[in-house]
């Protein structure tokens, strides 16, 4: 009961908040595919709900396409490497990820940058990085800062960009 009011608080305030979320996070992953796809990664999903596919097809329409082109095996090792850097993801191929009230922007960015980085050191300097700029942001926030806030964020905004650069 306490979930469905939190849910339904501000006029649906948290089902808007995990649906933008989870289409945020499903065009941040896009976008890395579409910049370095050597490995065929597809992104499908429907608001707080997206799937990682590795496959040679363009999108996965139903079971019988996951079967015949969905390599399960590189998901996994795709799951397990993320969960090295920090980010949980079920390394079944065949379950959706899910965004939930609790996530934020940050763990967007976080996520995206896991998943972008070329090595575990680059990915924790990343994370370190990001999570101080965020640390900062929220400590702003604390003072009633708007201005130190939004600073901060765009810090952690522009080390995130710097990184996808290198990569």
């Amino acid at each position: 009961k306490v979930m469905l009011e939190t849910m339904l608080a501000d006029d649906q305030a948290g089902f808007r908040r995990i649906k933008n979320l989870g289409k945020a996070m499903t065009d941040e992953i896009r976008k890395l595919a579409k910049h370095s796809n050597r490995h065929g990664m597809v992104v499908q999903g429907v608001n707080s709900m997206f799937q990682i596919f590795f496959t040679d097809t363009e999108e996965i329409a139903d079971y019988r396409d996951f079967c015949r082109h969905v390599d399960r095996v590189k998901f996994r090792d795709f799951a397990v490497r993320l969960m090295d850097k920090g980010i949980y993801m079920n390394p079944s191929a065949t379950l959706h990820s899910l965004s939930s009230i609790a996530h934020t922007e940050a763990d967007i960015a976080l996520t995206a940058q896991a998943i972008a980085a070329k090595s575990k050191v680059e990915a924790a300097a990343a994370a370190k990085l990001v999570a101080e700029a965020l640390s900062k942001a929220a400590t702003a926030k604390a003072a009633h800062s708007a201005a130190k806030a939004k600073a901060a964020v765009k810090i952690a905004d522009a080390v995130k960009a710097d990184l996808a650069l290198k990569n």
